[in-house]
């Protein structure tokens, strides 16, 4: 299986390194991988009332003119069981460290089927986990028809969803470029259809801690118990910077 991303996280002073895909099989930006370039272990998988059926690196296509391969994920949810499912890998970080510092993530995401049980969701956490919860730090989801940015309270507790009126929709790429400030506990986000962008500063963290979890998520969830459905996303260009200028 190639590989389908690249991954840098590094101090500001030292710059950015790109990490190319490869055919290798022992390479780090595999997936599920290995540590190294900027990863701390392998991606994972969670579960909770769904199955992922199939994780599946496509080499011979690409997602938009990203010139990538991307990686897609597609699941089906169980009945009587509320679906919670995510791919998650942790990040290194500067000799292994908290992430306290600025840092910059960059990456597209398209979705296969939107139904109004259907949420889609992107966030950071201290480790890997089927759903998001009062740790999570940024967040960012699709649901009600429309992506949603989270503004936190900072204490893990009540979360205020801001409508990015950006609606969400099968087979469109959506990029998103989201800056962190770990010590502020502070992130800012701007998310494009390729039509129209949404950005916003100052958004707060919903968990209290002073840095990053570190722990990238892409998940789906599903609110209708009563009946069996099938869901899928990908995603690709994922990318993890230190900020410089302190920003």
């Amino acid at each position: 299986m190639l590989l389908w991303l690249g991954v840098s996280v590094l101090p500001a002073s030292e710059g950015a390194v790109a990490f190319d895909s490869s055919s290798s099989l022992s390479a780090a930006n595999e997936y599920p991988g290995h540590r190294g370039a900027g990863w701390k272990g392998r991606w994972e998988q969670k579960e909770k009332g769904g199955r992922l059926q199939s994780v599946i690196v496509m080499n011979d296509a690409q997602l938009g003119d990203t010139g990538k391969p991307y990686l897609e994920v597609k699941g089906v949810t169980e009945i009587t069981n509320m679906c919670t499912v995510s791919i998650a890998r942790q990040l290194a970080g500067v000799d292994d460290g908290p992430l306290t510092y600025p840092l910059r993530y960059e990456f597209v995401f398209q979705v296969d089927r939107v139904e109004s049980h259907f949420r889609y969701v992107l966030f950071d956490a201290p480790g890997p986990q089927p759903a998001t919860g009062k740790n999570v730090t940024w967040q960012v989801s699709a649901a009600g028809g429309f992506w949603r940015v989270m503004d936190g309270s900072g204490n893990g507790g009540q979360q205020n969803e801001i409508n990015t009126a950006i609606p969400i929709e099968p087979q469109i790429i959506y990029t998103f470029t989201i800056d962190v400030k770990p010590k502020e506990r502070k992130w800012s986000i701007q998310i494009s259809n390729g039509r129209k962008i949404f950005s916003r500063d100052d958004l707060n963290f919903r968990s209290d801690a002073p840095s990053l979890g570190g722990c990238f998520h892409a998940g789906f969830s599903c609110a209708d118990s009563t009946t069996e459905s099938h869901f899928g996303f990908s995603i690709a260009s994922i990318k993890a910077n230190a900020l410089t200028g302190g920003k």
